[in-house]
C-alpha cells in the first residue's frame, strides 16, 4: 500500500485491536480503497461507452461528424483519460509523500 508497511497480517492484527493503529495506517487504508473504487467506476463507465459504440457499428464511422457519436468519442476520451488517472495516482502519491518525509 504505497510502499507503506501495512501487510495483510498487519491489517488483521488492527481489526482485532491486537495492533495499535496510527494515522498513517489509516491514510493508506483509506487513500487506496479510494482509489481502486473511482478505478473501478472509471472501468465500469468506459467499457459502457465502449459497448454503446460498437452497437452503432458501421453507423457510428458513417455519421462520425453527429453529435451523439462525437459525444460518446469525448466521453471514452474523457473515460481513458480518468482511467490512466486513477492508475497512476497511488505512484504519484507515493513520491509526494516520500518528499514530505524527506522534507522537500
Amino acid at each position: 500500500m504505497l510502499d507503506h508497511p501495512t501487510s495483510a497480517d498487519a491489517l488483521a492484527e488492527m481489526e482485532r485491536c491486537d495492533r495499535p493503529v496510527t494515522v498513517d495506517d489509516l491514510v493508506a487504508i483509506a487513500y487506496v480503497l479510494n482509489t481502486t473504487l473511482r478505478s473501478a467506476h472509471h472501468e465500469e463507465q468506459l467499457q459502457g461507452a465502449y459497448a454503446e459504440l460498437s452497437e452503432l457499428g458501421d453507423l457510428a464511422v458513417q455519421e462520425a461528424d453527429a453529435p451523439p457519436v462525437q459525444r460518446l468519442q469525448w466521453h471514452i476520451q474523457d473515460g481513458e483519460q480518468a482511467l490512466n488517472q486513477s492508475e497512476v495516482a497511488p505512484a504519484l502519491t507515493e513520491h509526494r509523500l516520500d518528499n514530505l518525509r524527506e522534507g522537500t
